[in-house]
C-alpha cells in the first residue's frame, strides 16, 4: 500500500505494543494529552475535567502525567465516574445531578477553584460550568465539540482574569505518546468495553451511539469466517 506523505502522518509502532494498546494514539489519547498540555499544569495543581467520556478520561490521566496533585472528574453517568475512580484516573468524582459542581470544587480547593479546567463534555451548560469552577487567573482548556455556539458572558466573568485555550485534535505528539505507552506511563485499555467482528459493525455503531451496556469504545476485530 502506498501512503503519500506517510512520514508526516504515521508513527512506527514498536513490537512491544499491541495494536489495541496503540489504537487510540492518533485521536482520543492525542486529544486528552492536548487538553492537559494546554493547561500549563504546575506540580500539585488541582485540575477539573468535565466529561468522563473517552477524551475526558484520557485528559484526566494526562493531567496526572503533567504533575497534577488533585484530579476532579465530573459527569452525569455514574458508571463512567466509577470507572474513573476504579482506574485511578480521578481522585474525586462529582455527579452534577447529585451535587453542585462549583460548590464541590470550591470545597476541595479551600474556596479557590480549580487551577485549570479541561472541558471535554460539550453539554448545554458545561462551557459555563468550566469558567465558573476555575480559580481567578486559571486556565480553561476547551477540547469539547458543541452543537451550538457558546457565549462568553464577560460582565459575569469580570475579575477572574481567565485564560481560554482551544483547538482541534493536535496529533503532533504521537511518537511521544507511543513511548509513554511502551513505558507504562500511559494506558488506554480501560477505554475498550466492547469488541466485535467486522461483519457486526452496524451493531457496534448502534451500541456505541446509544451507549448501550455502558459502551465507551467498541473495537472492531477481523471478520468471522
Amino acid at each position: 500500500m502506498r501512503v503519500p506523505f506517510a512520514d508526516q502522518g504515521l508513527t512506527k509502532l514498536p513490537d512491544t505494543l499491541t495494536d489495541e494498546q496503540a489504537l487510540f494514539v492518533g485521536d482520543i489519547l492525542s486529544s486528552g494529552y492536548f487538553g492537559a498540555e494546554l493547561c500549563e499544569i504546575q506540580p500539585g495543581d488541582t485540575v477539573a475535567v468535565l466529561g468522563a467520556g473517552p477524551v475526558g478520561l484520557c485528559a484526566a490521566q494526562c493531567a496526572r502525567l503533567f504533575g497534577a496533585g488533585q484530579v476532579i472528574v465530573a459527569d452525569i453517568d455514574p458508571w463512567r465516574l466509577a470507572l474513573a475512580r476504579r482506574e485511578k484516573l480521578a481522585d474525586v468524582t462529582v455527579d452534577p445531578g447529585q451535587k453542585d459542581v462549583e460548590q464541590a470544587v470550591k470545597q476541595l480547593t479551600h474556596g479557590r477553584g480549580a487551577d485549570s479546567v479541561i472541558e471535554a463534555a460539550g453539554g448545554e451548560q458545561t462551557f459555563q460550568m468550566a469558567w465558573q469552577i476555575a480559580r481567578p487567573n486559571g486556565v480553561v482548556a476547551v477540547v469539547a465539540m458543541y452543537e451550538a455556539d457558546q457565549i462568553l458572558p464577560l460582565p459575569s466573568m469580570y475579575g477572574k482574569n481567565l485564560v481560554f485555550k482551544t483547538g482541534g485534535v493536535d496529533a503532533r505528539h504521537c511518537a511521544k505518546l507511543v513511548e509513554l505507552l511502551e513505558k507504562g506511563r500511559l494506558r488506554t485499555d480501560f477505554l475498550i468495553t466492547h469488541r466485535g467482528p467486522l461483519d457486526r459493525i452496524l451493531e457496534g455503531y448502534r451500541v456505541f451511539s446509544q451507549k448501550e451496556d455502558s459502551c465507551l469504545k467498541w473495537v472492531v476485530t477481523p471478520r468471522e469466517s
